[in-house]
Order: structure tokens, then sequence, then C-alpha cells
């Protein structure tokens, strides 16, 4: 504890048994205020003999550490996950397909049909690039009250594709051929070859594919996995 104030000096007297009883007093005076001072010492500088200053947790023990001790290995780092699949040109299309059964709705002078052909082939490349081939003449024919329908298709059509959520997306279509239209096998029009970038959709499993346009039906067989 922190000493009080010392007691004021006693009164003189003339008597020298005063003086030294006085004197003694003095003495013992001091002596109570040093051992005081070095009591309250001890106690500032935290400890002396019987006492115990209770230490802050964290000088007790030092904070846990994630580090790996001395000489462990460094843990390996998660394997990236592969990237190679494109998800903008499904895989299964890519290749030559030759086109077994192709229904389309139509109207040819006023006239509503469904027009049926096969044979033409479609290259889907991996760079995002179809090719439908035509050859010479591709005939798409019906039959309707008695009279023959006929659309030939030469040439060429080259579009950019790209896949999502199981549709097929087309865009700048170009054509390079003919559209010859006959009635009962006599010639009734004809025009430039050009193809529709309307969405279809699609279903693709091994050597099997169909689609699926707002007017027609197209079901194809592989012929191989390297268009042309």
């Amino acid at each position: 504890m922190h000493p009080g104030s010392p007691p004021p000096p006693p009164a003189q007297v003339g008597a020298t048994l005063p003086l030294l009883v006085g004197g003694l007093a003095l003495l013992l005076i001091a002596g109570i205020i040093a051992g005081a001072v070095l009591i309250s010492s001890s106690l500032d500088d935290g400890g002396g003999p019987g006492l115990s200053v209770a230490s802050s947790p964290s000088a007790a023990s030092p904070a846990p550490s994630d580090a790996p001790p001395s000489g462990s290995p460094s843990p390996s780092p998660s394997p990236e996950p592969s990237t190679s699949e494109d998800p903008l040109h499904d895989s299964c299309l890519i290749g030559t397909w030759q086109e077994t059964s192709h229904d389309s709705d139509t109207t040819i002078d006023g006239v509503k049909m469904r027009l049926h052909s096969w044979g033409a082939t479609q290259h889907f490349k991996a760079n995002g690039t179809l090719t439908v081939d035509y050859g010479d003449g591709n005939n798409a024919r019906a039959k309707v009250n008695n009279r023959t329908y006929e659309m030939i298709l030469s040439g060429i059509l080259t579009y950019n594709w790209q896949t999502n959520q199981g549709q097929i997306l087309y865009s700048n279509a170009k054509g390079l051929g003919t559209v010859v239209y006959k009635q009962s096998g006599r010639e009734t029009g004809r025009s430039s070859l050009s193809g529709s970038i309307d969405p279809e959709r699609y279903t693709c499993s091994g050597d099997s594919l169909r689609q699926f346009g707002p007017t027609w039906t197209i079901e194809l067989r592989r012929l191989n996995t390297a268009p042309l």
C-alpha cells in the first residue's frame, strides 16, 4: 500500500530526555517511511517475496499456428478441372452426316404441302462452320390433288453454328446454287439457293442425329467424324 504522510515533529522542550525521546521517535518514523517505500516499489514491479502476479493469457502461451512443422512437406494444390470440352460446339455433331429423311412444310403456288427428300450431306466442323451439300440436284417432292410438286435444289449452303441448351443456332447463311420448282414435270419457277437461320432443336447420339425446325424434321446418319 502507499504510505501516508509523516506526523508533524513534536514541540521543542528544554529537557534532554524529551530531546532524546523525540530523536528516537524521528528515527522510528523514518524507518517506517523507508519500509513503506520499499513495499510500494516491490508492488509496482509486479512481484516480491510472498507475492504473485497473474500473467495474461497471451503471455502464458503463444497462439497456435496453422503453419506445418518445420521439415513437413507442403500440401499439393488441387488439380484444375479440365476445360477441353467446347461448351459452344457439341462434339457429337462434329463430322459428316447424310440425310436419310427430310420432311418440310411449305406452300407452292398457293398450295400447302409437305415435301419429302433425302440424300443431302451436312458437314459440321469444330471451328463452328457448317456446309450443306445438295450436289447436282436434290429432289424434294409432294403429291397433292393428283398433282406432283417438286423442289429441286443444287449447290451448297454455308453457315456459322453453335449449340446452346439442346438447340443449334445458325448465323451468316450463304448460298451458292439454284432451286427449280416443277408441277407435274413442268418447270414453274427458279430462284437462287438460300438458307434459313431459324434455330433447330436436336438430339445426337452415336451415329444418329435428328433436327427439329419450325417447319421441318430431318433424320441423319453419320458418315464419319472428320468432316471434309
